[in-house]
């Protein structure tokens, strides 16, 4: 299993871990203590909130079966590209999924948008919070963050998000990026558009919107040359 994740920002070499079982200890002590305060100051618990969802219907059925239906067109979509050489097909193929992805979440939305401020998922952010607080390094193995209010005073430096998101990935994911599954990222590693971490290739993603342009002047110079071709055969029809 992967105990930590090794990564570059801002030009400084950095690495997040696993929390050790003291810090898994502390940060359980703070998500209870948290939850606890949520409750006091009237905050819903996830039960409650899912309550008021079905109660209000903020989220029905024909909503359940409006987002099954868009994974099923992102799968095919999916399915679709893998055998795709064309990179303005391909092209398509990937702006049509990024709609469908944005679909899907705009959907999820107006049941996240309770379930994200439950008495839970504000003890869950403060556990989140010490964690990357104690799991971040630089490569000389000296903290990035001094405590948990530095980190919150950094939150929105490049290297705050970096590492938190970095902490997601190795606490769920053991260090993997979950999108290395997603299809469209599949296809441009394939054709080297991108690496293994997800980073451009500038050379090839360059050489990308080339062979799609190429590939477009091609194919409207075929469309303009099909439309003359046949007006020039009526024309050939109605003199005879």
């Amino acid at each position: 299993m992967t105990n930590r994740l090794v990564f570059d920002v801002d030009g400084k070499n950095c690495y997040v871990r696993m929390p050790n079982q003291k810090e898994i200890n502390d940060g359980e002590l703070i998500y209870k203590t948290k939850y606890s305060e949520a409750l006091r100051f009237g905050a819903l618990s996830a039960a409650e909130a899912d309550s008021i969802i079905k109660d209000r219907e903020i989220w029905s059925q024909k909503d359940e079966e409006e987002k099954l239906r868009l994974f099923v067109r992102l799968h095919e979509l999916g399915d679709e590209l893998m055998l795709i050489d064309k990179f303005t097909d391909a092209a398509n193929h990937i702006y049509e999924m990024e709609q469908v992805r944005t679909d899907i979440l705009r959907l999820n939305m107006r049941k996240s948008n309770i379930l994200d401020n439950t008495a839970e998922s504000y003890a869950d952010d403060h556990r989140l919070q010490f964690y990357v607080t104690v799991c971040s390094f630089y490569a000389d193995d000296n903290v990035i963050f001094e405590d948990v209010d530095d980190y919150l005073l950094r939150a929105q430096d490049e290297i705050a998000k970096v590492c938190m998101t970095k902490l997601i990935h190795l606490i769920a994911n053991d260090g993997q990026d979950f999108r290395q599954e997603w299809p469209e990222f599949k296809w441009r590693i394939k054709h080297g558009l991108i690496d293994e971490n997800l980073n451009p290739v500038k050379e090839k993603m360059e050489e990308f919107v080339r062979q799609a342009s190429a590939e477009t002047a091609d194919e409207a110079e075929l469309v303009a040359k099909t439309i003359a071709d046949a007006s020039e055969n009526k024309e050939k029809v109605e003199e005879n």
